[in-house]
């Protein structure tokens, strides 16, 4: 996110330079997109680790950990490894089930993070740590993703009068400061 929040830096330059050929708008979007992503790597990272974690005995199961399914060969692979490589198998395994997925959504966002926290209601106890309504906190990120869907791939045009739509620097960089809050409440709770 400290990249993401560069990004007002760098706007903020060229909008005090006049080094602009038209606008500066598409550097705003890109913070969007830019956010979305870093929250979306950084439940990658959490997921993964916690999966590890909890293979290598270091974290409590879950229910939806216990009835994921590993291909019969890495299977065999993990009966034949040693301690060290059976948890590089483990762990490239995971990773590549997790590159498939997409962690943005309200939805996908608690389904993935069930891999490694048994909370049944994961969206209330995350908007109480914020200190927001549960309702607010899933809209908002519902929001910002559907904006960042619309820029990476509408060039976020407005379908029926064929414009960009309108964006400045106070929408992206609350949105941005969400997303972080959002990010930093999640680890919180689940590291």
């Amino acid at each position: 996110m400290d990249d993401v929040d560069a990004m007002t830096v760098i706007h903020d330059y060229l909008a005090e330079n006049k080094l602009r050929a038209r606008s500066l708008d598409d550097v705003l979007r890109s913070k969007v997109v830019s956010s979305v992503s870093a929250f979306d790597r950084l439940l990658h990272d959490v997921i993964h680790t916690g999966m590890v974690d909890i293979y290598a005995g270091q974290r409590a199961s879950t229910p939806k950990y216990l009835g994921e399914t590993i291909p019969i060969g890495i299977v065999v692979r993990l009966k034949v490894a040693g301690d060290s490589p059976n948890d590089n198998v483990f762990s490239r395994t995971i990773q590549n089930k997790l590159r498939a997925l997409s962690f943005q959504s309200p939805d996908k966002v608690a389904d993935g993070l069930s891999y490694i926290w048994a909370e049944n209601r994961k969206w209330q106890k995350i908007a109480a740590v914020m200190g927001e309504d549960e309702t607010y906190v899933r809209a908002t990120l519902e929001t910002i993703v559907r904006r960042r869907n619309s820029i990476a791939h509408e060039a976020d045009m407005d379908a029926e009068y064929k414009f960009k739509r309108s964006i400045d620097l106070q929408l992206t960089t609350d949105f941005a400061r969400f997303i972080r809050k959002l990010g930093e409440t999640i680890h919180g709770l689940v590291h």
